[in-house]
């Protein structure tokens, strides 16, 4: 199958609830519900990066009102000077929400990344434990 012109994998998913250990959860109305997802991946055949990922609930929370949730996110190459290869970073991300019989959707563009690199070093002090202590030959 291709997307915006290449050739990709779609791969289909969708979350055990017997196994699952990454749960969602939709917090309304002062009551946190958790939220299991399906969805499905467009995935380029000759670099294996995703190109595109869209989830939504795989079955609604009891009592939750909560109809809809859907994520769809489309990767873009991003390329940094200082980096040899690209990276792929969301382009675009759009959040479709359906709860309590009303539509809510929240659009993000992302574009002109940086790059940032940070270093950080740990220098450990040696302590001193009290006499009688079981690690202290005193």
């Amino acid at each position: 199958m291709e997307y915006q012109g290449r050739a990709t994998y779609v791969v289909v998913f969708a979350q055990r609830p017997e196994t699952a250990q990454l749960i969602g959860y939709f917090n309304a109305d002062s009551v946190i519900y958790p939220y299991l997802v399906q969805g499905i991946a467009w995935i380029d055949a000759s670099s294996f990066q995703i190109l595109r990922l869209r989830t939504e609930l795989l079955g609604t929370p009891p009592k939750s009102r909560l109809a809809k949730r859907t994520t769809d996110i489309e990767y873009a190459e991003a390329h940094f000077k200082e980096l040899a290869r690209p990276v792929w970073m969301p382009r675009q991300v759009t959040v479709i929400v359906e709860w309590k019989g009303r539509m809510f959707q929240n659009e993000h563009l992302y574009s002109d990344y940086k790059y940032f690199k940070v270093g950080a070093e740990e220098k450990r002090r040696a302590t001193q434990l009290p006499p009688g202590e079981p690690d202290n030959p005193n």
